[in-house]
C-alpha cells in the first residue's frame, strides 16, 4: 500500500475539527455551525459615492489596519515609532506626512522608561513642545518580561494571551486610536515563515485595529535573508 502525500497544516487542521466534531456530536452534544453567510450585492452601491479612505498618517498608515515598521537592528525604528506616537497625540506631521490627532498607547518591550525619557525630550525638543503637552500619550514598557500577544499549539490554531485581552482593554480604556508594539519577534511566538501562523497573528492585530476604530503599527527586524537581499524581509510570509 502505497502512502499519499502528507497533509498540510491547513488541512490536518480541519481535519483535526471534523473528527473533534464528530466525536463530540457521538456523545450527544449539538455541534455549533457556522452562520449563514452574508452576501453583499454591489448592484446596490448605484449611483453611491464611496467614501473616502480614513488614515492616521496620510498616505502611510490605513486606519482600520495594520502596517509594519521594519529596519535593522540600531537604527532608530523605535525612535520613529516614538515619533509617530507624539506626532499623533499632538496632529503634527510625521515624516513630512499629515498626522490625524488621536490618542496613542505604545507597548515597549526592549526599552525601559528612562531610556524612553531621553528619546522623548529630544522629540519634544523637535515639535517646540513640553512632556506636560502629551497629555494623549501612554507607554506601557515591558523590558524582561513575556509580551506574547499569540501562541500556537500542534494543531496550528492560535491562541491569544491574556496580554493580548489587556492590551484592547487597556487601549479602549484610554481611548487610543493608534496602538504601536515594539517589536514583532517580542509579541509574535509562532514560526514567521508558516503563513498560517502569520495571517491568524495579523488578523488578531487588525482586529485591534477594528475595534479601536484606529491602526496599529507594529515594528520589526528584518531576517538574515532580508538583510542580505535589501529587501528587509522578516521570514518568507
Amino acid at each position: 500500500m502505497t502512502a499519499g502525500p502528507p497533509r498540510n497544516p491547513s488541512q490536518a487542521f480541519l481535519d483535526q475539527i471534523e473528527e473533534a466534531s464528530e466525536t463530540y456530536a457521538g456523545n450527544g452534544y449539538t455541534v455549533p455551525t457556522t452562520p449563514p453567510l452574508k452576501l453583499f450585492e454591489p448592484a446596490t452601491l448605484d449611483g453611491t459615492i464611496p467614501p473616502p479612505r480614513r488614515w492616521i498618517v496620510e498616505g502611510l498608515v490605513p486606519q482600520g489596519a495594520v502596517t509594519m515598521l521594519g529596519g535593522d537592528g540600531g537604527v532608530g525604528k523605535t525612535l520613529l515609532a516614538q515619533q509617530l506616537a507624539t506626532a499623533a497625540v499632538l496632529g503634527r506631521d510625521w515624516l513630512g506626512a499629515a498626522c490625524a490627532n488621536v490618542k496613542a498607547l505604545c507597548l515597549f518591550c526592549e526599552d525601559e522608561t528612562e531610556e524612553l525619557h531621553r528619546r522623548q525630550e529630544s522629540i519634544c525638543e523637535h515639535y517646540s513642545v513640553a512632556m506636560g503637552d502629551l497629555d494623549g500619550l501612554a507607554w506601557l514598557p515591558r523590558t524582561g518580561e513575556n509580551n506574547v500577544l499569540m501562541s500556537f499549539g500542534e494543531d496550528g490554531r492560535g491562541r491569544q494571551s491574556d496580554l493580548y485581552g489587556q492590551l484592547i482593554g487597556r487601549a479602549k480604556e484610554w481611548g487610543a486610536q493608534l496602538v504601536i508594539l515594539d517589536s514583532l519577534h517580542d509579541v509574535f511566538s509562532g514560526n514567521e515563515n508558516y503563513r498560517g501562523n502569520a495571517r491568524q497573528f495579523i488578523s488578531a492585530l487588525r482586529h485591534i485595529a477594528l475595534e479601536l476604530d484606529g491602526a496599529v503599527e507594529l515594528t520589526a527586524h528584518p531576517s538574515l535573508t532580508g538583510i542580505s537581499t535589501g529587501t528587509g524581509l522578516s521570514g518568507s510570509t
